[in-house]
């Protein structure tokens, strides 16, 4: 597979099954130091792969998103649709190792219904 980055490739490592188990910033995997954006939950899985399994650990940070509003209730703005992701966490591998995973990206979503999630 091709990354668009001359003669190196993708290996896909897992699939991933995850979970969305909190709300509260005090049950964040990782620490909102150095990040960007809004705590908006923590949660677990699991990883399974030829070349990774173990277990998941999670928590998701993003900046002008629409989902902090629409939990608090409040009217979405016009032509928001720009969200930055900011998401970080953990593998425990089976075989006993610890795996940092930390991202940055950002995603556009588009509007229709989702005022009313």
């Amino acid at each position: 597979m091709s990354n668009g980055h001359g003669s190196e490739s993708l290996v896909h490592l897992f699939d991933a099954m995850v979970r969305f188990t909190s709300e509260s910033p005090a049950d964040a995997v990782v620490s909102p130091e150095g990040r960007w954006g809004e705590y908006l939950g923590s949660g677990d899985g699991i990883a399974v792969g030829e070349r990774l399994r173990g277990s998941l650990r999670w928590s998701f940070y993003s900046g002008n998103c629409l989902y902090p509003q629409i939990r608090r209730g409040e009217a979405v703005p016009d032509r928001l649709n720009l969200c930055t992701l900011n998401p970080g966490g953990y593998i425990d591998s089976e075989d006993g190792a610890c795996i940092a995973s930390m991202a940055t990206a950002t995603a556009t979503e588009a509007l229709n219904g989702i005022a009313s999630a």
